[in-house]
């Protein structure tokens, strides 16, 4: 009886288990570029007055954001490079703050300096402060060259990122034109419908 107990409680965890790996799948970018995207996919978007106006705000954003909530690998990257630009930011803000205080040191500075009414101490004194900004500025020449390698890595970063929106959102549209393609049949009949009816009426037009 215990033993059939166990078996029972094995068999149950196992369900669950399959259940739950079921319900936490990610489907790949190809599998979400080889279905038509739910976004686009309702039908009563199409006999709605606002589906114009829904979709032609930033249909790539609708699209792009689909594949992120069907795709946590997607997802995951996308916050990634969302994250590092506030990195970036707070880098700036960090070394620009620093640039400044020191710029502003230096330009009170000189106004000290000339101040002074000794022509010849004024201007000993504005060489050596001259000098001592020379020598901060060697100083930070390679902060400055990390923070413009920074600077023109965040740009490509923004850029991929656009690239990244076109051609996962490229795909998927592709796909839904391939998939919802309209019946040409469709259109003809209507055409026919029209011929027959224009034909009708000629015998209804003509002068008595």
């Amino acid at each position: 009886m215990k033993r059939k107990i166990f078996q029972l409680l094995l068999l149950q965890v196992l369900i669950t288990s399959c259940i739950n790996e079921s319900a936490t799948k990610t489907p790949t970018i190809q599998e979400i570029q080889n279905e038509t995207p739910e976004v686009l996919d309702d039908e009563s978007n199409y006999k709605s007055v606002s589906f114009s106006k829904r979709y032609d705000s930033d249909i790539i954003s609708q699209l792009y954001k689909e594949a992120m909530d069907k795709n946590a690998n997607l997802e995951k990257l996308h916050k990634e490079i969302i994250k590092m630009g506030e990195i970036e930011n707070d880098s700036i803000s960090e070394y620009s703050q620093y640039v400044s205080v020191n710029a502003r040191y230096f330009a009170n500075a000189k106004t000290y300096a000339n101040r002074i009414k000794d022509s010849t101490l004024k201007e000993s004194t504005i060489a050596a402060f001259n000098t001592i900004e020379t020598n901060y500025k060697k100083k930070i020449e390679a902060l400055a060259e990390k923070q413009k390698i920074i600077t023109e890595k965040s740009k490509a970063l923004d850029d991929q990122l656009i690239l990244m929106k076109l051609y996962v959102t490229e795909s998927m549209i592709r796909n839904y034109q391939n998939n919802e393609k309209p019946d040409i049949k469709r259109l003809e009949n209507i055409i026919k419908k029209y011929d027959s009816l224009i034909k009708a009426s000629e015998k209804f037009i003509h002068v008595k």
